[in-house]
């Protein structure tokens, strides 16, 4: 067996006895299985995924592509959206850009699941996709920073040892007025509550308030100037994981659908040999297949490459939501009256998975960035083929 069947293999064998047996008292409960997250990480399955001494790529997208279809195959989607975080963005953040004097010490605890890690972007005082409106600020003062301001909507804030957190450090809408920041959650001057939500139950969402935090200036993170730089790099990989978790989500989903159909009647007839049904489910295979397709398109050409390309990224960042608004929403009706009921799985996907048009930035602004793109991209074409004719 090679490295990633075994790889899986294990995950699978330790999420079916850990995971799967929980997530319905997870759910009721809104409990954060911290514990999880720690077996995980000891376990070396955070480990796999990430080369500590990879400065350019240090996450192994073809490793990690594995690691967030298995969790989101639990269903456990606020235990997927951490991981994804602290694997995905978190640590690979940290061992780029982090200064000597935290780096090993962070990275070696953060990889065995010893200490959580997450992203703080958004604030109340501008829309979640506007970085340049951002308020919260950063001072540099000799050898110290200080950080003042507040967060919004961030995952695992209060149950987190580490925030990377953005701040301007001088005013004005310009790329290069922001700083990254590492932020212990410990510290005195920084205060985290959770919020309720009725999504991501298990992911405790919360806001921070970081009031004159002082650190010292080894917590910059990167240059000072290149906070916004940082941010869009590592953004990309949050929408990469989004297009895995849909795939593997949507997949399972219409796998039980099309079960559902072949033990259903309607008088004589199981839904299934109704065409509009078949229809409908072969719809949905295709804009799977889609998205399959694009996702391996993506790892592929970063482990290329070695950095996730944008125009890629903002693709699938648009096509989740709408795809899975479309499948599990096929898949809903399917089910007919129990898809309604209060522990409906389904529902409770439908309502999880819209989040995925607006967190890491919203489907609108991925389309702008595909639309300046494209636009970018045929002007280069006319201009190289001036004598192209198209006709309409």
């Amino acid at each position: 067996m090679d490295t990633e069947a075994q790889y899986r293999a294990d995950l699978q064998a330790f999420l079916t006895q850990r995971v799967i047996p929980q997530v319905a008292q997870w759910e009721r409960e809104q409990t954060f299985p911290r514990a999880i997250i720690r077996e995980l990480g000891q376990q070396g399955f955070f480990r796999a995924c990430l080369h500590a001494t990879d400065l350019k790529q240090p996450l192994q997208m073809r490793m990690f592509r594995i690691l967030i279809e298995e969790l989101a195959k639990t269903y456990c989607f606020g235990l997927t959206l951490t991981i994804s975080m602290h694997v995905g963005v978190f640590l690979p953040v940290i061992i780029r850009l982090a200064q000597p004097q935290l780096r090993a010490t962070v990275i070696e605890q953060a990889l065995d699941g010893d200490i959580l890690g997450t992203i703080a972007i958004t604030e109340d005082v501008a829309a979640g996709s506007d970085f340049m409106g951002m308020a919260s600020t950063v001072h540099y003062e000799d050898d110290t920073l200080v950080l003042h301001g507040q967060k919004h909507y961030i995952t695992n804030a209060a149950v987190a040892d580490y925030v990377v957190t953005f701040a301007r450090w001088r005013t004005g809408r310009h790329f290069a007025n922001f700083s990254a920041i590492l932020v212990p959650t410990a510290h005195a001057d920084v205060h985290c509550v959770p919020i309720p939500m009725a999504i991501m139950k298990t992911a405790v969402i919360s806001h921070i308030d970081f009031k004159q935090v002082q650190l010292p200036a080894h917590y910059l993170l990167g240059r000072k100037e290149f906070g916004m730089r940082y941010f869009l790099q590592h953004i990309t990989t949050e929408h990469v994981s989004g297009g895995i978790w849909a795939a593997a989500v949507a997949e399972q989903c219409l796998v039980q659908a099309q079960r559902n159909a072949f033990q259903r009647h309607i008088g004589t007839e199981t839904l299934w040999e109704k065409s509009s049904v078949r229809h409908r489910i072969a719809q949905a295979v295709t804009q799977i297949t889609m998205l399959h397709t694009l996702v391996n398109h993506v790892i592929e050409k970063t482990v290329e490459q070695g950095t996730i390309d944008t125009l890629d990224s903002a693709v699938l960042k648009a096509a989740v939501a709408p795809m899975m608004e479309t499948v599990i929403g096929t898949c809903l009706q399917l089910q007919g009256a129990r898809g309604l009921e209060a522990e409906s799985p389904l529902l409770r996907l439908l309502n999880e998975f819209r989040v995925f048009g607006i967190a890491g930035g919203s489907t609108e602004t991925a389309l702008d960035i595909i639309a300046e793109q494209w636009a970018q991209y045929a002007m280069q074409l006319s201009m190289s083929q001036p004598d192209m004719q198209v006709a309409l």
